[in-house]
């Protein structure tokens, strides 16, 4: 009779057991798929944020290139507006070096007339110097402008 109840209880005890190993399993499997849920979950988490990072990737090259293209406008923009600057500059100078030359000229003939040279009582070595030093005047007056 003692080995019979010792039998039996070892019997329910071991029942006990594996039904609460079964139940272990169960809540085992349970959380299994709650962990494999929350594993596709991170990997879909994943997914979209490398396709924000590539976007972000993207868009920052492209803020880069838009930048540059921005930056090489205003160079040329600056260079351009110098380079239009010192043509007006150049062309005021011109402008003005005429009006001088063309003042210095018209002394240089007023002169002539002024003083009243004869051309038949004076030498022609001084009628040659005195156009070669207008013609001297006005040349200077070109050459002396930067």
């Amino acid at each position: 009779g003692f080995d019979a109840s010792v039998s039996t209880n070892w019997r329910q005890e071991d029942r006990e057991w594996r039904q609460t190993d079964l139940e272990f399993r169960e809540e085992e499997k349970l959380w299994r798929k709650e962990d494999l849920g929350w594993r596709e979950e991170e990997r879909l988490h994943k997914e979209e944020e490398r396709q924000f990072r590539l976007l972000s990737d993207q868009w920052r090259s492209q803020d880069i290139e838009q930048r540059n293209l921005e930056n090489a406008r205003y160079l040329w923009l600056r260079f351009a507006d110098r380079t239009r600057r010192d043509l007006e500059e150049k062309g005021e100078l011109l402008r003005s070096l005429s009006y001088q030359s063309a003042l210095f000229a018209g002394f240089a003939v007023i002169a002539y007339v002024e003083f009243a040279i004869d051309v038949n009582n004076v030498s022609h070595v001084i009628i040659v110097g005195f156009a070669i030093t207008t013609s001297t005047l006005s040349c200077l007056m070109v050459l002396g402008t930067p």
